[in-house]
């Protein structure tokens, strides 16, 4: 399964808006950009979007807006999430134009059962996505995919401060055998 398309927005309309605007994606992906223009922040929310599908049981984050769209061999896969002071307000999966999950304000929703072939209605935690909280491999086999998407997603960091935040002193001890770290660093 791979990501395509991601769009994402927090406190809209609110002092600290931000936005990534639509973001498509490919095969192998390069972001580039000026400093301190949404890269590591954008990083930050498809690493966020990953553990909430497989990792973290209550959301983290105060508030946000995702609306993604997944490749999942010949299928696509639509998933929205709108969330405000820590509650879902919105949650929607689509797979190729069909509704398999959703789910408002107040937590309770359907979902699609793979053995009956029809949707139940359910009520889950409105703290908790429910993508993650519904899993089940025999009842809901779809949310797996999203599980395993977000299990394996691997962020490596690159622009880190590459050892410019470590001192190394080499100094001689004195006759005693002592160092004295003052003596290296000019105090």
């Amino acid at each position: 399964m791979k990501l395509r398309r991601l769009d994402y927005s927090q406190f809209e309309d609110k002092p600290g808006e931000w936005k990534t605007g639509e973001c498509t994606f490919g095969d192998i992906n390069l972001i580039v950009g000026r400093n301190a223009t949404g890269k590591t922040k954008t990083l930050n929310v498809i690493r966020a979007l990953a553990q909430l599908f497989s990792e973290v049981d209550e959301l983290q984050w105060g508030e946000g807006n995702y609306k993604v769209e997944f490749e999942d061999d010949d299928k696509l896969v639509s998933y929205a999430l709108e969330y405000t002071e820590r509650k879902v307000v919105n949650e929607q999966l689509i797979i190729d134009g069909k509704p398999l999950l959703s789910r408002g304000p107040n937590g309770t929703g359907e979902i699609h059962l793979e053995q009956l072939k029809k949707g139940i209605e359910f009520q889950t935690s409105v703290h908790r996505v429910a993508a993650f909280a519904k899993r089940d491999s025999i009842q809901h086999p779809f949310l797996d995919r999203l599980y395993q998407w977000g299990q394996g997603l691997i962020r490596f960091n690159f622009g880190t401060l590459l050892g410019r935040n470590e001192i190394e002193i080499q100094q001689q001890p004195d006759q005693d055998g002592d160092l004295n770290l003052a003596d290296c660093i000019g105090f």
